[in-house]
């Protein structure tokens, strides 16, 4: 297990594959959601859903289950390597993924911050029906086009 860092040992997250939610969203869409995630935190419920003990969800408590629950059976039917005991690995693990928990983190988005906070900006304004979509994609280029000149890109 290797953590993905940059040079100054800071783990690069990128948050597209999480879940989101718009703003916007309607009340009943907001507490469906909610329901959702509360749905995905409950320690057997993340039993049929998750693929891998290595996902790092917030809640201490679900982490330790699913690693508690997931990674003996990993342990007897691929990790032949190991040669610990099921309780070692499980030790192991929680001991690794506490660290890299707790190492401060940047983005691995390859274009900078301030380019998503231009583009969502925009995209609101869009979906308020402040602008048309011709006078969108003509803020998207003049903003953009500014802040890479400003960045001598």
């Amino acid at each position: 297990m290797t953590p993905l860092v940059n040079d100054n040992r800071e783990v690069l997250v990128e948050a597209r594959f999480s879940y989101h939610l718009n703003a916007n969203a309607t009340p009943i869409e907001q507490a469906i959601a909610w329901d959702f995630l509360m749905f995905v935190m409950r320690a057997d419920n993340r039993r049929q859903i998750i693929a891998s003990p290595l996902t790092h969800p917030t809640n201490r408590n679900v982490f330790y289950n699913d690693v508690q629950f997931l990674l003996p059976a990993m342990i007897r039917e691929g990790f032949t390597w190991f040669t610990g005991t099921e309780e070692e690995g499980v030790d192991l693990v929680i001991a690794e993924m506490t660290a890299w928990g707790e190492m401060p983190m940047r983005s691995a988005s390859l274009r900078p911050r301030v380019i998503d906070d231009i583009v969502a900006e925009n995209m609101r304004m869009f979906h308020d029906g402040l602008l048309s979509a011709e006078l969108t994609a003509q803020n998207l280029q003049n903003q953009i086009t500014l802040v890479l000149m400003e960045m001598e890109r």
